[in-house]
């Protein structure tokens, strides 16, 4: 975090807006990764400021709209991310959390772009999905693609044992 404010003073007036977007995009996740959610929030709706209307901007909004609760106005800042750019995997990962619980697992599946489906952090939030919805099954299926694809991706380590165990 120290690193990132001091990366922040040191080429904040002459960074691009994308430099800028990155750089509280970092500092977000790791506010998140501390715990504190209302200072992640709020760097997420900075970084979206300063590109508004990108798709990646619309993306920060869907995180803090997710980490606040606001899971209909995070899905839908999610879908126009991806309407705008179907490579955003960080969209797409917002989308799956913050879909519908009455959307169906096969659904949501189908609103993921084609060129996303298979990569190991979609299976991972979709292991997360379907294990939501009470799909035991489907959430080990997809827990075994995630750590197919990436078994050095500890997050697909940890989501197939945590299914291998239940």
């Amino acid at each position: 975090l120290l690193a990132l404010e001091r990366i922040k003073r040191e080429v904040w007036s002459a960074a691009s807006a994308r430099t800028k977007h990155r750089l509280l995009i970092s500092t977000a996740f790791v506010h998140l990764t501390f715990g504190d959610t209302a200072k992640s929030i709020d760097y997420f709706r900075e970084a979206s400021a300063t590109d508004p209307g990108k798709p990646w901007s619309l993306t920060a909004l869907a995180y803090a709209e997710l980490l606040a609760g606001s899971l209909a106005a995070a899905f839908s800042y999610a879908q126009k991310a991806l309407a705008e750019d179907s490579t955003l995997e960080n969209a797409a990962v917002a989308l799956i959390h913050a879909s519908p619980r009455d959307l169906s697992l096969e659904d949501l599946q189908q609103i993921v772009p084609d060129g996303l489906q298979e990569k190991a952090q979609i299976l991972c939030a979709l292991t997360n999905a379907a294990r939501d919805r009470g799909l035991d099954d489907d959430a080990l299926i997809l827990a075994e693609r995630a750590y197919t694809k990436e078994p050095n991706n500890w997050r697909a380590q940890a989501l197939l044992a945590s299914e291998l165990l239940r």
